[in-house]
């Protein structure tokens, strides 16, 4: 019995590293056009390397009037869905996104957020998206964005903001979809995107980067070496030597001795530091 109380533990502490993490919801503005809806949210992860799919679900009422997972074939791998059916106008729906991993476990500790619809003929906001090259780094390394594939439903122009996810804030509005940004420390972070229209309306989309740590290059070990022999000069019949070496950034795993003249060399594998005779 204490043997499969052991299993059933280890179990659950294999579930929990599966268990993605909460997600944060972009907000809706009310009065928005009820046919073209975007959500988005951010990037879910685990404590275990796990990929990560979201099923949107919306309520009115509290009777649910979309599940995402029911309408799509495939698993929604993207933290931004826009909606392809039409929500009415002038009402309140409540929507909220559960994150499952791959594992099969989900998160159904979930945020809710509320937004009232508008008129068919309101202001639709843009769709955000970009992508990021490449998605993981050094501190050396550039990551460019490119979102050239947002979009608006009403072909107003749009306006770029980006948030690095490392405390700098969101830059200026700019005009230009490319952007591009360099880390100072190693560490994991999301990459966020707002893109507005020039009548105010918004969406947001994120990414997730990794910024690796950058390791020291190997360094060779230090090797001394002394004999009892006058310099110059070597005893043939029981020569005595020592050696020993250190490493900075590592241990000693052996120790080779090479003897011999040019034309004839003998190369033995020794053990640790020893008198040689």
């Amino acid at each position: 019995m204490d043997d499969l109380f052991a299993y059933i533990e280890g179990i659950d502490r294999l579930n929990q590293r599966y268990i993605p993490s909460k997600v944060t919801l972009d907000n809706i503005s009310n009065g928005i056009n009820p046919k073209h809806i975007n959500f988005s949210w951010s990037p879910s992860h685990c404590d275990a390397p796990c990929e990560v799919y979201y099923n949107l679900k919306i309520y009115q009422d509290g009777n649910i009037v979309f599940n995402l997972d029911d309408f799509e074939d495939s698993p929604l791998k993207r933290t931004s869905y826009p909606l392809q059916v039409d929500l009415n106008p002038n009402t309140t729906y409540s929507w909220a996104i559960y994150p499952t991993s791959q594992e099969g476990v989900s998160n159904l500790n979930v945020d809710w957020q509320t937004f009232t619809t508008g008129e068919d003929h309101s202001n639709s906001a843009p769709v955000a998206i970009f992508y990021v090259s490449p998605d993981h780094g050094y501190p050396s390394t550039i990551f460019y964005c490119n979102a050239t594939y947002s979009y608006d439903l009403d072909d107003d122009p749009l306006k770029f903001e980006w948030n690095w996810g490392d405390g700098s804030g969101y830059s200026s509005p700019s005009s230009s979809p490319i952007a591009s940004h360099q880390y100072t420390t190693y560490g994991k972070y999301n990459i966020s995107l707002i893109v507005s229209d020039d009548k105010g309306a918004s969406n947001t989309y994120s990414l997730p980067v990794t910024v690796l740590k950058m390791e020291a290059a190997n360094q060779p070990p230090s090797v001394w070496f002394t004999s009892t022999e006058p310099s110059g000069t070597i005893s043939y019949d029981n020569p005595i030597f020592k050696y020993d070496a250190s490493d900075t950034d590592g241990s000693i795993v052996g120790y080779y001795r090479t003897l011999g003249s040019k034309s004839k060399l003998m190369v033995t594998h020794l053990m640790n530091p020893v008198f040689l005779k």
